[in-house]
């Protein structure tokens, strides 16, 4: 009987996930997570608190008759050629394997993705590269499987 790589790869996986298992891991995990939210709620909730406590102090000031928030935040002015530049970095490190057969073209805040990759889950790591890129706001992906 022949066995191939990808039956031993299986094979162990099952066994770790077995022995996370075993262990209770998810048990911990779980406990973790909900000690998270827990915290997460608890800042958001003093967030609410000092933004109603600054609301206050603000229309209590003689002469206030509204307070607005009208802060926005604007990424940083980022030229086409360091985009590019960034965005083919990015791919070096996370695709699965040479990103030499995708294009990158970039226009004003559009990036434009071309060429052939291999697998879902290295186009998924071609897009993400662009999108995670400070300055990108749209992509388009005319990405094809080799």
């Amino acid at each position: 009987m022949h066995f191939d790589a990808e039956f031993f790869v299986a094979l162990g996986f099952l066994l770790f996930v077995l022995l996370l298992g075993y262990l209770g891991v998810h048990t911990r995990v779980a406990a973790e997570l909900d000690r998270r939210a827990t915290q997460v709620t608890n800042e958001l909730a003093e967030a609410r608190r000092l933004r109603d406590e600054a609301e206050r102090v603000v229309r209590g000031i003689e002469g206030v008759r509204y307070v607005t928030n009208e802060i926005v935040v604007d990424a940083p002015p980022v030229t086409p050629v360091h985009l590019r530049q960034t965005i083919e970095q990015a791919l070096a490190r996370r695709a699965a394997r040479t990103t030499s057969h995708v294009r990158v073209a970039v226009d004003g805040d559009t990036v434009t993705l071309e060429g052939e990759v291999a697998s879902w889950l290295e186009r998924r790591a071609v897009l993400g590269a662009a999108r995670g890129t400070p300055g990108v706001k749209h992509v388009e992906d005319h990405l094809v499987f080799a």
